[in-house]
């Protein structure tokens, strides 16, 4: 859901494209318990970047109750760019910071 021009995710789909690309083995239970976050707010979120083409969902070898979330080339790509917007806007707090206040 884009609010605006510079933010095309909502914060709850950020946080999920992270925890995918940063989790091994990642399923929505493995969300909702670092995240702390509704189960059907949840569902709504990972189906919305699905949707979108940036998660996809397979069936867990293990246990076929479990679907697996692993991100597209798509969810890797928008990843990248959130991570370097983080990236960017940490070293502009910091470049603000005297030697001292970073010290």
């Amino acid at each position: 859901m884009a609010r605006r021009g510079s933010r095309p995710y909502t914060l709850a789909g950020v946080l999920v494209i992270w925890e995918i690309a940063n989790v091994v083995s990642c399923t929505a239970t493995s969300i909702r318990g670092s995240m702390g976050i509704d189960a059907g707010y949840l569902s709504r979120t990972i189906d919305s970047l699905g949707r979108r083409g940036l998660v996809a969902k397979t069936e867990a070898a293990d246990d076929r109750r479990y679907r697996m979330l692993s991100l597209t080339k798509a969810g890797e790509a928008a990843y990248a760019e959130l991570d370097a917007r983080s990236d960017r806007s940490a070293a502009a707090i910091v470049g603000r910071l005297s030697a001292r206040e970073r010290a």
